[in-house]
């Protein structure tokens, strides 16, 4: 009887160790996975084979929507030849003016990417409008950070991108690209926090499709740059297609 429970304690040991390795193979692989924490509200990707975060929505003093009718606010990661990190048909409208800094912060770990050296790049593109579309928004502020992390030590990717809008329209329009020079080898991850303020209710921040952060190889840089200067940008997410050029 003895011997007898001891192999029936075995049997179920094994069984239950069995059944722990299914449940951990049938679970959401998430440890990798997209997360945003827009102003304390957390959202995480977590549908396998999906590359865009949506975050339109209301949030405490702002709302996220669409930057045209029938499209949808993403930000979405791709890992192909280069690592990046970008907003898509993003529009920031102030709900709630004089609260201070609001804050979107993403991150997202790339398992593959260029090796060797790199270089890391932070744009920031759009433009901060009115609410009337007439007056220029002055006081409302930007600022647009990346960080690059490998290996358990991270790093700010050159300056912090930051813009104040004064009087004039020129100062209300967001073009500003830094870039950092790194030695990279194996996964690594991306994070990318953008910043704001309003002064009135109705103002808002329309970001660029080319708003992001992004890990590219010396070869594949001089690329881009060339395919820039004759294509203009990139190519936005489509319902069931790649939201980003090969």
């Amino acid at each position: 009887m003895i011997m007898g429970g001891k192999g029936n304690f075995m049997y179920a040991s094994r069984s239950l160790v069995r059944l722990g390795l299914l449940c951990s193979l049938a679970a959401p692989q998430v440890a990798f996975a997209l997360t945003g924490n827009l102003q304390g509200e957390v959202r995480q990707l977590l549908l396998p084979g999906s590359e865009c975060l949506e975050i339109g929505g209301d949030y405490q003093a702002f709302r996220i929507e669409a930057t045209e009718r029938g499209k949808t606010p993403y930000v979405c990661f791709s890992s192909q030849r280069r690592n990046v990190l970008r907003f898509f048909d993003v529009a920031i409208v102030a709900t709630n003016a004089g609260v201070g800094m609001q804050t979107l912060d993403f991150e997202h770990e790339f398992l593959t990417g260029p090796q060797g050296i790199v270089y890391a790049e932070v744009q920031l593109g759009g433009f901060v409008a009115s609410g009337s579309g007439a007056a220029v928004p002055s006081g409302s502020r930007v600022s647009f950070t990346g960080y690059f992390r490998q290996r358990g030590s991270g790093d700010r990717i050159g300056e912090g991108l930051r813009q104040e809008v004064a009087d004039t329209v020129d100062s209300a329009l967001l073009d500003k690209t830094t870039r950092e020079q790194y030695l990279a080898g194996g996964s690594r991850q991306l994070r990318a926090v953008l910043r704001f303020s309003f002064e009135s209710v109705g103002d808002k921040i329309v970001l660029g499709p080319e708003t992001g952060v992004l890990v590219t190889g010396v070869k594949e840089l001089i690329e881009r740059l060339g395919e820039l200067s004759t294509t203009g940008g990139f190519v936005p997410p489509q319902p069931g297609g790649n939201a980003f050029p090969q």
